[in-house]
């Protein structure tokens, strides 16, 4: 008797787990944990404000004086050649406040108005000869002086993504510049080599007002910019800026040379390319509005 209740204790034990089992193959299968759902960056538009700072190189400008110095001959003044090497210009330092809209987030324009300032320096040498008394004079002029300018661009950038907080751009950018010669001197030296009065030297001087030239400006723009915060993003950027031509006025003669008496001939720099490197800053007047992250419900199974 207690043989038959170990076999039926046995085969109930055996059914239970089946049926255990069974009912196990029955549950439906868990369901897949998905990741949030993190909507993209909106566009974001919006006013800001910018300011730079920064030191442009200069590459060596050519000069040229107008009218030229060979067409300047009388009966005992007879220019035979002439030459002037480029101007010598250094470091500009500069400093601009601006003002932009982003229109979305690749893309943004502002206007800008910056002064930069620098000086620079040249030489010429004229060989003439009198006929008259059958003399050659050879006159070099030493020129120094100052430039400065007010430049006004408009200014295009195109914004090529972020990473960590870091977005790189290109940009372009045209307007005007008021190009200013000023504190400009003129130390030379007319030594007579040929004819009568060979060896014989003078010294000449002079110097010249102010005077401004407006010209079209354009510039060429890359660097990167980082996000500090939601509304303030510092930049560090290359900018190529052309500011046109700067016309000196003519000199005032303090001491004359052979042959220089009228001082009618002015100076001119030609089309002024710079090589900058700039930091700045934009302040957002607004916020852009937080991504909106939507979070799966939590899960819940019921048996």
């Amino acid at each position: 008797m207690s043989g038959l209740r170990a076999i039926l204790l046995s085969g109930a034990i055996v059914v239970g787990m089946g049926g255990i089992a069974h009912a196990a193959d029955l549950l439906p299968p868990a369901p897949r944990i998905e990741a949030p759902v993190v909507d993209p960056d909106p566009d974001f538009s919006g006013w800001y404000i910018r300011g730079d700072v920064g030191i442009g190189l200069h590459r060596e400008t050519d000069m040229r004086a107008t009218p030229s110095p060979l067409s300047q001959g009388s009966a005992t003044f007879v220019p035979q050649s002439y030459s002037i090497l480029p101007a010598a210009i250094s470091g500009s330092p500069f400093v601009g406040l601006g003002f932009g809209y982003q229109f979305n987030n690749w893309f943004r324009m502002d206007f800008t108005t910056e002064y930069r300032t620098s000086n620079f320096s040249s030489q010429d040498q004229l060989v003439h000869t009198n006929p008259v008394v059958g003399s050659s004079t050879v006159l070099r002029n030493f020129y120094r002086g100052n430039l400065t300018s007010m430049v006004y661009m408009l200014n295009a950038y195109f914004d090529l993504g972020t990473w960590s907080g870091v977005t790189p751009f290109v940009g372009v950018g045209v307007g005007l510049s008021r190009n200013t010669l000023h504190g400009m001197t003129d130390i030379g030296y007319s030594n007579v080599f040929a004819g009568p009065g060979a060896g014989a030297s003078s010294s000449t001087s002079g110097n010249f007002k102010s005077r401004t030239t407006t010209k079209f400006a354009w510039a060429l723009m890359a660097g990167a910019a980082y996000t500090v915060n939601s509304r303030l993003k510092m930049e560090l950027g290359y900018r190529y800026l052309n500011i046109g031509e700067a016309r000196s006025s003519v000199p005032a003669c303090n001491a004359f040379g052979p042959g220089l008496q009228s001082c009618s001939v002015a100076l001119e720099m030609r089309r002024s390319g710079i090589h900058d490197l700039r930091m700045g800053f934009r302040w957002m007047f607004a916020s852009p509005a937080p991504r909106r992250v939507a979070v799966q419900p939590p899960i819940v199974r019921k048996y």
